[in-house]
């Protein structure tokens, strides 16, 4: 099959901050899975020998089929990314390629590298190789066409509070688990019970994947395709959610019914400007000591 590579390629303050908004553009249209292109991400020394050139500008690019309509779909998604680059104050600019399926799958992965995400989680890519040193935690993972690396904000903030919060034998819920990388934390980190929710099937496939990948098989997790509402059952000592400010405030009252008395969330895919409205949502749900640390931008929110 053939697929049209259109790229948004912007500019201006805040560049985290709108890889992830246009993410989000790809995905109200349909298309979950996005490369991000990165021009300040340093590679860690002596693990980019290889590598490709860096990018000239930050970009995000999602991936087509080339199939009737799929013009009108690229015009669709140019005209709402234009519209939110003109909000922020961006300037935007757009390339569309047309490339073979096979040479999709395989060209972005000269982009992915080891990397340590917390004090001892270190995210490794299936097709690379990392020597352990110290107490690290190896993650093995093929995040295929969902999101979730470790290399963004978001992800690293979970991972990070992950490492503070786990305890041996909890139980974890992730909505909107995407690659599984933090039910694979949670469980390398010792967490009794895994659960993840997607309303993404693909996502869900590739999560089963990832945490069979990482010695967490079926006998050892949960995957359900849905959402919090309609799929999960019993209580979690821990719940953690990496999606997008709206939709966690829209999630928190159900969040808090399934979670122990005392239990704990991770919130993230919050950009720094919407924390006060999740704090507030939080407090107004019941949940206490509400607190928010930030990274590039992106936050973190924990009761």
């Amino acid at each position: 099959m053939k697929w049209i590579g259109l790229t948004l390629i912007f500019e201006g303050e805040n560049p985290a901050m709108m890889e992830d908004l246009l993410a989000s553009v790809f995905a109200d249209h349909g298309i979950s899975g996005v490369r991000i292109d990165q021009p300040d991400l340093e590679p860690e020394e002596g693990w980019g020998d290889d590598a490709l050139p860096k990018p000239e500008f930050p970009a995000v690019t999602g991936y087509l089929p080339k199939m009737e309509g799929v013009e009108d779909r690229i015009d669709a998604i140019v005209k709402a990314a234009s519209a939110l680059v003109d909000a922020a104050g961006f300037c935007l600019r757009t390339q569309s390629v047309e490339i073979d399926e096979e040479d999709w799958a395989e060209s972005w992965k000269a982009f992915f590298w080891p990397e340590k995400i917390g004090r001892r989680i270190v995210v490794k890519p299936t097709w690379r190789s990392y020597e352990p040193e110290g107490d690290d935690i190896v993650l093995k993972i093929d995040p295929g066409m969902a999101f979730g690396t470790g290399t963004h904000p978001t992800t690293s903030l979970c991972i990070r509070k992950l490492e503070e919060l786990v305890r041996p034998g909890d139980a974890v819920l992730d909505v909107g688990t995407g690659s599984g990388i933090l039910l694979m934390a949670a469980g390398a980190l010792g967490a009794g019970r895994l659960v993840g929710v997607d309303n993404d099937a693909v996502a869900v496939d590739v999560a089963a994947a990832n945490l069979s990948l990482n010695g967490f098989g079926p006998e050892k997790r949960e995957l359900f395709v849905g959402n919090l509402a309609d799929r999960v059952e019993g209580l979690f000592d821990l719940v953690v959610a990496n999606i997008l400010a709206e939709v966690v405030v829209i999630l928190i009252p159900d969040i808090r019914r399934v979670l122990r008395p005392g239990g704990r969330v991770i919130l993230s895919g919050i950009i720094e400007e919407k924390v006060p409205m999740v704090l507030d949502a939080l407090t107004g749900s019941g949940f206490s000591a509400a607190e928010s640390e930030l990274d590039r931008g992106w936050a973190v929110c924990v009761a």
